[in-house]
């Protein structure tokens, strides 16, 4: 066959005997790429049986979307769990502040304290009796005879705005003596007061001790009896 080839190719024949009689076993070519490429031949095909390395592949590249879509819900559950939790503690403790701040509004309300002509009222060792109410010693005006006792141990100031007297219509009525008086521990002392009242009947003489910080307090009076 060399001697029929065409002289027109003789830099193409010793390179294409050398390719083809080029021993396999080299350790430069234990892996025939070249060959393959050049010459047609096939691939090298996995051992019968075995099956190619690019399904596993495939199939672990399959199951991981399945494993974190798994992990994604368990997540958003317990996440959920969580903030149902936290939404029932908070709806408790504010149902249990109400129910304190009210259980506390109603305990610092006083009960009041509620007296006749001739009765005697105490607040803070401070003793307050009414001796009389009348209507005669002044036409259109209320007149009260009253005793206060001085039991604490210091001194305490009375005020003429300390009495209010409420008519049957709810109005409230300031004393026409306005002033103070000063009374000593262990002291005692009698005074009137006067209120124009238009509608006595039921009429109410409330005690608000300015001394003893009692601002516009309506737990302590006496029914007038008129």
């Amino acid at each position: 066959m060399r001697a029929q080839l065409s002289p027109l190719f003789p830099p193409l024949l010793p390179v294409c005997i050398i390719k083809l009689t080029i021993p396999s076993t080299l350790p430069i070519f234990a892996k025939p790429v070249n060959q393959t490429a050049e010459c047609g031949q096939q691939p090298p095909q996995p051992p019968y049986g075995q099956p190619p390395q690019w399904g596993q592949s495939q199939q672990a590249s399959q199951l991981k979307p399945s494993n974190q879509r798994t992990t994604s819900l368990t997540t958003g559950g317990i996440t959920i769990v969580v903030f149902v939790l936290l939404g029932i503690f908070l709806i408790y403790q504010i149902g249990s502040h109400q129910n304190s701040s009210l259980d506390s509004t109603q305990s610092s309300t006083p009960s009041p304290v509620v007296a006749n002509v001739g009765g005697t009222i105490t607040i803070d060792n401070i003793s307050c009796t009414l001796i009389s109410a009348n209507t005669n010693i002044a036409p259109g005006y209320v007149t009260v005879q009253m005793k206060l006792t001085n039991n604490s141990g210091k001194e305490y100031t009375i005020y003429g705005s300390d009495f209010v007297v409420k008519n049957s219509s709810g109005l409230i009525i300031n004393s026409d003596a306005p002033g103070e008086a000063k009374l000593a521990p262990g002291g005692s002392a009698e005074f009137h007061l006067d209120f124009q009242v238009d509608g006595t009947h039921n009429a109410e003489l409330f005690w608000q001790p300015t001394d003893l910080e009692l601002y516009n307090d309506l737990t302590h009076y006496w029914n007038l009896g008129l």
